[in-house]
């Protein structure tokens, strides 16, 4: 299986009202109801500068933007706008 990893600086953390579809259940019909949600947008780009290895990674990655958007406050502390994170990619089959 293949993987390629990037690295990515958090530059922009955005909180907004949202939607998710996994706001509860409905016995009846058994599906999901959707709801207002508290969002946050965490806007990341490849790192470019800063250490040899951020160094490195530019130069093989070029430019990359990666926007995430999560309604999960369990993920929110783990982003910070100015940290570094690695992002892997695996083909899904």
């Amino acid at each position: 299986m293949n993987t390629t990893r990037a690295k990515l600086k958090c530059y922009e953390i955005a909180e907004f009202q949202g939607w998710t579809s996994q706001h509860h259940k409905d016995e009846a019909t058994g599906k999901w109801i959707g709801g207002n949600a508290p969002s946050k947008r965490i806007k990341m780009q490849i790192v470019s500068s800063g250490s040899d290895e951020n160094d490195h990674f530019y130069a093989v990655s070029g430019g990359t933007n990666i926007e995430l958007i999560t309604t999960n406050p369990n993920v929110w502390p783990m982003f910070e706008v100015g940290g570094e994170y690695y992002a892997d990619f695996t083909k899904a089959n």
